[in-house]
């Protein structure tokens, strides 16, 4: 019928379904490390519980947060 989504069905189905990214392990993340792919991005989160409760600061007020951040570290 469709010869072009035949073959596409089949090179998914071998590639991603059936090959070696099955069981890819950016869907199992050892304990201790970071659930994304950006370890920045833990920091951030940490920043906005621990600093500013996530709240939105002006120039002053971010100022202030990171001299603490930096005190702290």
């Amino acid at each position: 019928m469709y010869v072009a989504l035949q073959k596409f069905k089949k090179y998914f189905k071998e590639q991603w379904l059936q090959g070696s990214f099955t069981n890819s392990k950016i869907f199992n993340t050892p304990p201790g490390y970071a659930p994304t792919q950006n370890p920045e991005e833990s920091f951030n989160k940490q920043i906005k519980d621990i600093y500013n409760e996530w709240l939105r600061l002006a120039m002053l007020g971010a100022v202030d947060c990171m001299f603490k951040i930096v005190t702290d570290y």
